[in-house]
């Protein structure tokens, strides 16, 4: 080895000397830094942020009642539809032999209504018809009794008093027949005597007439003479008319005489022989006795069927009414004929509803979200009783489009229905848009151990770029709780609490960490700007109390206390002092020696 030379020797041993004795020297106590901001007029919010996705105002799973094979499909991912606009069409086969058949069902439910309509109309009719009709019998069949019985009453009278009246006929008879042969017996000496006295009359009267005639010639002879006056003549001349007369017609008499006689015999003859009919006729009428009893016993039988007939009309009668009020009995026929039409009807419209929907059309405008099936593919009916029907496409309304927001149950008191929101899209991060809360479920949800309350914010749809947005997209949501404009604000690290309340700490003069010893200070009551950097020190404080209005996230409003342009210290820190004791000029380790203080 070669010798090493002593001066390097000496020059090491100096080097390591003086780094010893500085490594040994107590150092000076470090300073404390502070970090200022000056108040300024500005706006401040105090707002709760929560992410979620931006959802369609709307979607509609688009299905068909009708199942089958695609025919057609009109539409694809992204596809702008309106509403009415075809996305498919089925094969309407099968929905249309359903469609006929509940047609054919409806018809014959239909008729058989009308027919049981009818039916019962004139059933209620005949059944009115044979209520009347049986009153009617009733009331004749009544009227009838009350004839057989009195018809009865009278047979049994006349039965027991018809002994007697033909005793007294036949005495009758008799006595009838007696009289009128003695009335012939009387008759033939009362003609015979009128017969003389008729010859009589006309004898007298020839004679007086013959007088009569000799007195007028006697007269008229006188008269002559001039005896007698003209009036004796005249009178004697009437007297002989008189006579005359009287002799024709006592001769008419006499001629007619045996006529009269000879009819008045035959009728006395006639009166005789009836009288002995009718007397005759009383004894044989004894019979009537026999006959009367026959009478009775038949006007009895005719009174017991009166009777019989009285009993079936009554029974009739009841029928009949018990017929009657089956009515509404027999009215159920016509509402089960209408429930009938009813269940066919709702079975055709039904019907006609899944033929219609082989043509399947968009329910409202919007756009194709989701394409589930291809043409030609076979589907089940959305009214399927195993199945839920298959769904073709899926709908929604982007005209309008809101972010579902899950927020944290303690910021869920700050949110309110029509809350203004601001909202930054994770694809759009140059972009601003704005919202409005307009549903706060009422329920929250449990995830992960977390509780969140979903909140609906509709997004402003006139704002510029709404038309890039597109469903699911990441959203951020900041919720405006308070907001407030041109007030004094200051970052919200500055304000202290203590038991006065709130304060600031006001910072006077100081030097920027780093500076110079020989540069100036700031003067009292200045320092750097809100958006400075860096770090003071030397500065002087100074206690003021405030009144605090909104706390922002960044920044808070003061409303007292405090003017813009002051400066307040945001934070403070004192930076760590090395140890006065000696260190160890060298360490014994590896890797040279160690770092001079303490972190």
């Amino acid at each position: 080895m070669r010798p090493v030379p002593i001066a390097l020797t000496l020059v090491v041993a100096g080097l390591c000397t003086v780094g010893f004795l500085k490594l040994t020297a107590p150092k000076a106590k470090a300073k404390t830094q502070f970090t200022l901001s000056t108040a300024v007029m500005g706006a401040v919010r105090k707002t709760v942020s929560a992410t979620g996705t931006l959802e369609p105002w709307s979607t509609v799973d688009v299905k068909s009642k009708a199942g089958g094979r695609v025919d057609l499909l009109a539409v694809d991912v992204g596809s702008r539809v309106k509403k009415g606009d075809i996305i498919a069409r089925i094969d309407p086969t099968d929905s249309l032999l359903t469609y006929n058949q509940a047609r054919a069902s409806t018809q014959s439910a239909e008729a058989k209504e009308v027919q049981s309509t009818e039916t019962y109309g004139m059933t209620v009719s005949q059944d009115s018809i044979a209520v009347q009709q049986a009153r009617a019998n009733l009331d004749a069949s009544k009227s009838s009794l009350a004839q057989a019985r009195a018809r009865l009453d009278t047979a049994q009278s006349e039965n027991e008093a018809q002994p007697a009246l033909t005793q007294a006929a036949i005495g009758q008879a008799k006595a009838g027949f007696d009289a009128a042969t003695q009335a012939r017996n009387k008759l033939t000496a009362t003609q015979t005597q009128d017969r003389a006295a008729a010859q009589s009359a006309y004898d007298q009267a020839i004679a007086n007439d013959k007088n009569a005639q000799v007195n007028l010639v006697r007269q008229r002879t006188l008269l002559a003479k001039g005896f007698v006056s003209q009036s004796t003549v005249d009178s004697a001349d009437a007297n002989a008319g008189v006579t005359k007369a009287t002799v024709n017609a006592s001769e008419s008499k006499l001629n007619t005489l045996d006529a009269q006689q000879r009819a008045e015999r035959d009728s006395a003859d006639a009166n005789v022989a009836q009288a002995l009919a009718g007397y005759r006729s009383a004894q044989a009428n004894s019979i009537a006795i026999a006959t009367k009893q026959h009478s009775l016993a038949e006007y009895r039988g005719a009174y017991l069927q009166a009777v019989a007939a009285v009993d079936t009309a009554q029974a009739q009668l009841a029928n009949a009414i018990a017929s009657q009020r089956n009515g509404p009995i027999r009215k159920q026929d016509i509402a089960s004929s209408a429930a009938d039409v009813a269940s066919a009807r709702a079975l055709l419209a039904n019907a006609k509803a899944t033929l219609d929907q082989t043509v399947v059309t968009a329910p409202s405008e919007g756009v194709v979200l989701t394409k589930y099936v291809e043409q030609g593919t076979i589907i089940t009916s959305g009214l399927s009783l195993n199945s839920t029907g298959t769904s073709i496409v899926t709908v929604g309304d982007v005209s309008r489009m809101y972010v579902d927001v899950p927020v944290d149950e303690t910021d869920i008191a700050a949110i309110h229905l029509g809350e203004k929101v601001d909202i930054a899209f994770d694809a759009f991060s140059d972009r601003n848009f704005k919202g409005t809360v307009t549903k706060v479920n009422p329920q929250g949800v449990v995830e992960s151990n977390v509780t969140t309350v979903h909140v609906r914010v509709e997004v402003d749809n006139h704002e510029p770029g709404f038309s890039d947005l597109k469903p699911q997209m990441n959203a951020t949501c900041e919720f405006i709780e308070k907001e407030a404009t041109n007030v004094v604000t200051v970052p919200s690290e500055a304000i202290r609490s203590g038991d006065g309340g709130s304060y600031v700490e006001i910072g006077h003069g100081g030097t920027p960490v780093g500076a110079s010893s020989s540069q100036p200070a700031p003067p009292a009551g200045s320092g750097p700007p809100a958006t400075g950097g860096g770090k003071f020190v030397d500065i002087k404080l100074e206690h003021r109390p405030i009144k605090v209005g909104i706390v922002g996230s960044e920044t808070t409003s003061v409303v007292a206390g405090l003017s813009a342009g002051e400066i307040v210290v945001v934070s403070s820190s004192t930076p760590a002092a090395e140890d006065d004791a000696p260190k160890a000029a060298f360490a014994t380790g590896p890797g040279g020696p160690p770092p001079g203080g303490k972190k």
